[in-house]
């Protein structure tokens, strides 16, 4: 396992697995370096000789074509005195060459060769017994079919654990989401996106951010575990994810300013292209212009005695006509309070105290 870097970065694993010379050739893996379990099985019959009655499974050395005597009983390291492969040879020479593979899983499947002479025989057997959901839940579909080969399946599991690590939670917690996320067909790089990008905008930017991001999801706890588990989810599409971590992020440059916007406000002001950074723009020129706006509100006889950013944020982002002219006009009267000429505008917008021609 690649050791994990800072919180937010991490070492990134080529999807092309790393063999020895003694390992499947290159010709046993696909394009994008998962196995071939057809191409597998071919390798396994070139090592594996298929034993005739009465006479013990023979195997091949992985480097050469010589024969060797396997034992076909389980545990039994006995040889009739040629230089012969054991089962636990076997069992051994199986582990070096997959060690994503479980120890229980490599013994079925040594055990299913040597009873039936055909390795794709003992991979199909075990694909259809009851203990393949032990070690590789969520990977059947309900028609039968896998959503990937068991090598890509632990590639799957190992990828998203180094993730996790690398957003510095424990993904020993994250078991049953992991699992979750391969029944419910979310690829391993989204899964690794969505977990860089809690991490970078959420996890390391706070507490107010922790907090919106917790009431987008209805969270009750802003722990890291609770907010990274809550974006794994595979029933919420990617988009969606997305935009509430930029609902969250608008909250709390909201927030960080003394104001507290409601989650569809959140959502108007987002559709309206308006990112953290834009956030930070808007509520801050909120925050200096409605004191003097409320101000002017009151002091002028506005029809709404008041001035709040509910009207702010129409006549700046939404296009409302009606709060920009309002907007400019107490502007404008406040103006001709000091004005030479004396002017000013009325309630219905128009000027007044301009010197005639």
């Amino acid at each position: 396992m690649t050791a994990p870097g800072p919180r937010g970065t991490r070492t990134r694993q080529s999807d092309q697995p790393t063999t020895t010379s003694d390992g499947p050739p290159a010709w046993v893996y696909n394009t994008d370096g998962t196995i071939n379990p057809f191409r597998l099985q071919q390798w396994i019959n070139q090592n594996f000789q298929q034993p005739s009655s009465g006479t013990p499974a023979r195997a091949t050395g992985p480097n050469t074509g010589t024969p060797e005597r396997t034992s076909t009983t389980p545990g039994d390291d006995s040889d009739d005195g040629d230089t012969g492969r054991t089962f636990e040879d076997s069992l051994n020479a199986l582990r070096a060459y997959f060690p994503f593979l479980p120890d229980a899983v490599i013994r079925l499947l040594v055990q299913g060769y040597i009873e039936h002479g055909d390795g794709q025989r003992a991979l199909t057997e075990f694909r259809n017994s009851a203990q393949y959901e032990d070690y590789f839940a969520g990977n059947k579909r309900d028609d039968g079919t896998l959503r990937y080969d068991e090598s890509a399946y632990y590639a799957y599991r190992e990828r998203a654990r180094i993730a996790l690590l690398a957003s510095g939670v424990n993904p020993d917690l994250f078991e049953d989401r992991i699992t979750a996320a391969i029944s419910g067909d979310l690829g391993i790089s989204v899964l690794e996106a969505r977990i860089d990008e809690v991490t970078d905008r959420v996890l390391t930017q706070g507490d107010e951010i922790r907090r919106q991001l917790a009431l987008q999801y209805g969270l009750e706890g802003l722990s890291d575990a609770a907010l990274v588990g809550a974006v794994l989810d595979s029933g919420v599409q990617q988009a969606l994810v997305e935009q509430r971590i930029t609902n969250a992020e608008i909250g709390a440059e909201a927030a960080f300013r003394g104001f507290v916007v409601e989650l569809g406000l959140l959502d108007r002001i987002r559709q309206r292209g308006v990112n953290r950074q834009g956030a930070s723009q808007l509520f801050g020129q909120a925050g200096e212009q409605l004191p003097i706006l409320d101000i002017l509100a009151r002091r002028h006889e506005d029809p709404d005695d008041d001035f709040d950013l509910n009207e702010f944020l129409a006549a700046s982002i939404f296009d409302d006509p009606a709060e920009r002219r309002r907007m400019r006009r107490l502007v404008a009267q406040e103006r001709g309070l000091f004005s030479p000429s004396g002017f000013s505008v009325d309630r219905a917008g128009r000027s007044s105290g301009l010197l005639e021609a």
